[in-house]
C-alpha cells in the first residue's frame, strides 16, 4: 500500500492510482474516477464524510455498483489524488489547503460542469473595483460545498468576518488583485467554517435526458427517459436546500423542464428558474443548462414535468418531495415510509404524432389508459423498463398487476404507516384514487398541512398533488389499489396491488369502485380540505399566523376560459385571448427592454364577450399587491388552474355564476392553500393572491393541450425598485436566444 503521508509529500508528482484490471490489496476496494482512471482506496477511508458522500452520490448518476460491475465515483482523477493524500493526513483539509497542489482540478469533484468556470482554490473574476471569489471549501474533510462569496477591501475584511458572521457575507466593495497574494490562503482558511455553517445545504443532480423505447400499454412507443429512467428519478430535498440540476439534452430537438408545483416550488425572486418558454431559452440539442433553485420556506409533495413541443406526454416526469427542517414540529408521526405515486391518463400514440393533431387544429382524443408510476393494468401486459423507484429492501410493497417490478410501498410489520405523495400528472384527466379496504388520512396538498381528514376515496384533478398516510393494519390478503377517470363518458381504471408481507392471498372480491360523474360529491370533498391552522409549515408558527382573510383586495380578475376557432382551427383561450409564442422569451424581453416582443395589458382583467384572437397576453401587476381571482368555467369540463411563483388560497367555489355578492359564501378562515384548482363546470372558483414574488409569472390552464393551443397567459409582477432582496440578478449562466441572442454584455 501506498504511504498517504508521502503521497501527500508529492502530491503533484505522486499518482497513487493503479492500472486497469488490477486488483485491489487486502484492506482495499477499488473505484473509477468519472475519466477511467482506478484506485485501490483503503476501506478505513470509508468512515470519511467525504467518501460516504461520494458514493452516495455515485449510486445517483451511475447507479448501483452491482448495475455496472465497479464502482464509478463522480469525479475526475487529479481530484482523486488529491482526496486520498488529504484523507492520510491528520491536519486534514487545513494542509491541504495550504499545499500547493490545489488545482482547479482539485475541486471539480461533486459540482456542476454547465456553465460555471470548475473553480481553483482561488479563482478571482475582477470587474473595475469588484471581484468575485469562488471556492470549494472543506471543513474538517467533512463536507464539500460551491459557494460564491464577495468581500470588501482587504484592510477591512477581518472585521467585516467577525461583523457579519452571523448576518450573511461581507459586502462587496472589492479586493486589489495586487494584494492577492498570500491573502487568500488565509482568507480561505478562515472562511471556511463561516461558509459551511451560514448557507443552506446544496443538492446537486446530473441528469441525462434521452429518447428510449418504452412499453407502458405492451407497445413500444418513444418515451422521454432522465438518466434512463421513466418515469424520471425524485427529487429528495428539505426545506431551504439550494437544488443544483444540470440538465443535459441528448434529444433531437429542444427542451425544458418546469418544476410543478412549479407552482409550490415557487422559485422566490427567481422566475429565471421557472423552466417555461416564456422565461427561459430552450436548451438546444446536444447542449445542457444548469437550474439553480432555493427551496425557500418550502415543504411538501409536487412534480416537474417537460413545457415544451407536448413533451409531457412522452413521460420526463417525476417527484419532489420537500421534508420539513429537523426541530420544525410536522402534524403527524414520522411515517415508516414515504414514497411518490404519479398517477396520469395515457395515449398508445406517441408524443409527435399528438402534437402535430393539435397544430392541424384538432382536438385530443379521448386517452387509452391510466398509468401509475408509468404503469397500466388495463392491459396486463409486462413492463420491459426499469422503473427505478424503489429498492426492494422489505416484505410489503406495490406492484402493478401482473407485474412482478416493486413500485410504491416497502415494509416489513403490518400495521405500520406509510405516506404516499399523490400528483396527476397527466393531460387532461381528473381521477379518483382509493384503497381497498383501507382509509387515507390526508394529510398535506401542495405544500400545506391539511385538516387530517379520512377519506375512502379522493379526487386528484390534473396538476394537483398531495399526501396521505396509509396504515397497513388489515387482515393479510393483497387488496386492489385502484385508479380511475372523473366526469368522463366511458370510465378507465388502472390497479396496483398492495401486498401483505405474509400474505399467499390475491386480491378477492371486485375492484372497489369509485365515483364517476357525480360533480356535487366532487365540490362537497373539495369544501372539506382545509389548512390546519395549528400546524407549522416549513416555519416554527402556525400556519394560521397569516391571517389572509382580513387583507384588504385591492384587485379583482375574472378570468374565463373558452374554446374557439381561430383561423379555421382549434383554439382555447383565456378572457377571449389566445396566447401565441414570442420570438424571445417574455422575461429576457422585460429585462433587456427589447421593444415588440409583448404589451402589457394585452388581456383584459374580466371576460370581454367577444370574439377569440391570437396575441402574446401578459398581464401587469404591482408587486406586494393582494388579489382576488376569479376563475368562471362556462364549459362543460372540470377545468384545472394553475400558477406558477405561488400558491394560492381556494376562498370559494360554487356552480353557476359568479358575483360580488358570492364573497359572502368565501373561506376567510381556513381555505386551503395551494397551487392549482379545480373549476367544475358552469362554475367558478375564486382565489386570493399576495403577490410577493417578483417575475414572469405563468398563468395556465394544465389540460395540456388547451395549453398548447393557448388557455395561459404571463402575469408580470413588478416593482421599480432594482434590488436583489426582491429578484435575484439574471444568471451568469442564462441561455440567450431571439432578439435577446446578443445581449451577452449583461451576464458578465
Amino acid at each position: 500500500m501506498v504511504n498517504p503521508r508521502k503521497l501527500i509529500k508529492a502530491a503533484g508528482e505522486a499518482k497513487p492510482s493503479f492500472p486497469n484490471g488490477a486488483v485491489a490489496r487486502k484492506g482495499h476496494f477499488a473505484a473509477y474516477t468519472r475519466d477511467g482512471r482506478r484506485f485501490a482506496i483503503p476501506i478505513a477511508y470509508l468512515n470519511s464524510s467525504v467518501f460516504k458522500e461520494l458514493l452516495r452520490r455515485s449510486e445517483e448518476e451511475f447507479g448501483p455498483p452491482a448495475a455496472a460491475n465497479r464502482i464509478t465515483l463522480p469525479c475526475d482523477a487529479a481530484y482523486m489524488e488529491h482526496l486520498v493524500a488529504s484523507l492520510g493526513d491528520a491536519s486534514s483539509a487545513s494542509s491541504a489547503l495550504k499545499r500547493p497542489c490545489a488545482s482547479p482540478a482539485y475541486f471539480s469533484c461533486l459540482i456542476d460542469r454547465s456553465h460555471v468556470t470548475p473553480p481553483s482554490s482561488y479563482f478571482v473574476a475582477s470587474k473595475g473595483c469588484e471581484m468575485i471569489l469562488e471556492a470549494m471549501i472543506s471543513v474538517k474533510v467533512r463536507r464539500w460545498r460551491y459557494h460564491r462569496v464577495r468581500l470588501g477591501p482587504i484592510a477591512n475584511w477581518k472585521a467585516n468576518l467577525q461583523a457579519r458572521t452571523n448576518s450573511g457575507p461581507p459586502s462587496s466593495t472589492g479586493v486589489p488583485a495586487s494584494n492577492m497574494a498570500g491573502f487568500v490562503v488565509v482568507l480561505l482558511l478562515s472562511f471556511s467554517a463561516f461558509l459551511v455553517d451560514a448557507e443552506d445545504p446544496y443538492r446537486y443532480f446530473n441528469w441525462d435526458v434521452t429518447f428510449g423505447d418504452i412499453y407502458p400499454l405492451g407497445i413500444r412507443q418513444q418515451g422521454i427517459l432522465i438518466n434512463g429512467q421513466f418515469p424520471g428519478p425524485d427529487i429528495y430535498a428539505q426545506t431551504n436546500d439550494n437544488i443544483i440540476i444540470n440538465v443535459f439534452n441528448s434529444l433531437t430537438e429542444p427542451f425544458l423542464i418546469t418544476w410543478q408545483c412549479r407552482n409550490g416550488v415557487q422559485q422566490r425572486a427567481n422566475s429565471w428558474e421557472d423552466g417555461v418558454s416564456g422565461t427561459n431559452c430552450p436548451i438546444p440539442p446536444g447542449k445542457n443548462f444548469t437550474y439553480v433553485m432555493h427551496f425557500k420556506d418550502q415543504i411538501g409533495s409536487f412534480f416537474y414535468a417537460p413545457s415544451l413541443a407536448f413533451h409531457k406526454a412522452a413521460g420526463g416526469f417525476g417527484g419532489i418531495r420537500i421534508r420539513s427542517r429537523p426541530g420544525i414540529p410536522v402534524p403527524f408521526g414520522t411515517p415508516d415510509d414515504d414514497f411518490t405515486v404519479l398517477i396520469g391518463d395515457w395515449y398508445k400514440a406517441n408524443h409527435t404524432d399528438l402534437k402535430a393533431r393539435l397544430d392541424r387544429g384538432k382536438q385530443l382524443p379521448f386517452p387509452d389508459a391510466i398509468l401509475i408510476n408509468g404503469r397500466s393494468s388495463s392491459s396486463g401486459e409486462s413492463f420491459t423498463v426499469d422503473q427505478g423507484l424503489v429498492h426492494l429492501k422489505q416484505l410489503i410493497f406495490l406492484h402493478a398487476v401482473d407485474d412482478d417490478m416493486p413500485c410504491v410501498v416497502t415494509g416489513n410489520t403490518a400495521g405500520k404507516t406509510y405516506r404516499l405523495r399523490i400528483s396527476n400528472v397527466g393531460l387532461q384527466t381528473s381521477l379518483n384514487i382509493r384503497v381497498q379496504g383501507h382509509k387515507m388520512k390526508l394529510v398535506e396538498v401542495e405544500g400545506t398541512h391539511t385538516v387530517q381528514n379520512e377519506y375512502s376515496s379522493l379526487d386528484v384533478h390534473v396538476g394537483q398533488s398531495l399526501s396521505v398516510l396509509l396504515v397497513a393494519d388489515q387482515p393479510a390478503q393483497d387488496y386492489y389499489i385502484a385508479v380511475s377517470t372523473r366526469f368522463t363518458q366511458r370510465v378507465l381504471t388502472a390497479t396496483a396491488i398492495l401486498h401483505y408481507s405474509n400474505s399467499n392471498q390475491k386480491p378477492t372480491g371486485p375492484i372497489p369502485g369509485g365515483p364517476t360523474d357525480e360533480i356535487d360529491w366532487s365540490l362537497m370533498q373539495a369544501r372539506t380540505i382545509l389548512t390546519n391552522l395549528t400546524a407549522s409549515g416549513p416555519r416554527p408558527n402556525p400556519q394560521g399566523s397569516y391571517h389572509y382573510g382580513s387583507i384588504n383586495v385591492t384587485r379583482t380578475i375574472r378570468l374565463a376560459n373558452s374554446a374557439a376557432q381561430v383561423d379555421g382551427k382549434q383554439r382555447y383561450a383565456v378572457n377571449s385571448v389566445s396566447f401565441v409564442e414570442a420570438d424571445t422569451p417574455l422575461k429576457l424581453a422585460d429585462y433587456f427592454e427589447i421593444g415588440g416582443v409583448f404589451r402589457l395589458g394585452s388581456i383584459a382583467d374580466e371576460p370581454t364577450g367577444g370574439k377569440a384572437y391570437l396575441d402574446t397576453s401578459v398581464m401587469a401587476a404591482d408587486f406586494r399587491t393582494f388579489v382576488e381571482i376569479v376563475f368562471e368555467n362556462k364549459e362543460s369540463i372540470v377545468q384545472s388552474w394553475h400558477l406558477d411563483g405561488y400558491n394560492f388560497w381556494v376562498v370559494g367555489m360554487d356552480g353557476g355564476k359568479w358575483g360580488p355578492a358570492s364573497r359572502k359564501g368565501y373561506n376567510l378562515n381556513d381555505a386551503v392553500s395551494r397551487c392549482t384548482t379545480q373549476v367544475y363546470p358552469k362554475s367558478w372558483t375564486a382565489v386570493y393572491i399576495a403577490l410577493d414574488n417578483v417575475g414572469m409569472w405563468n398563468m395556465r390552464s394544465e389540460f395540456w393541450a388547451r395549453r398548447y393551443l393557448g388557455q395561459q397567459f404571463y402575469l408580470r409582477v413588478y416593482t421599480p425598485v432594482k434590488s436583489e432582496r426582491d429578484e435575484h440578478r439574471i444568471p451568469s449562466n442564462a441561455l440567450l436566444c431571439g432578439r435577446a441572442a446578443n445581449a451577452t454584455d449583461a451576464l458578465l
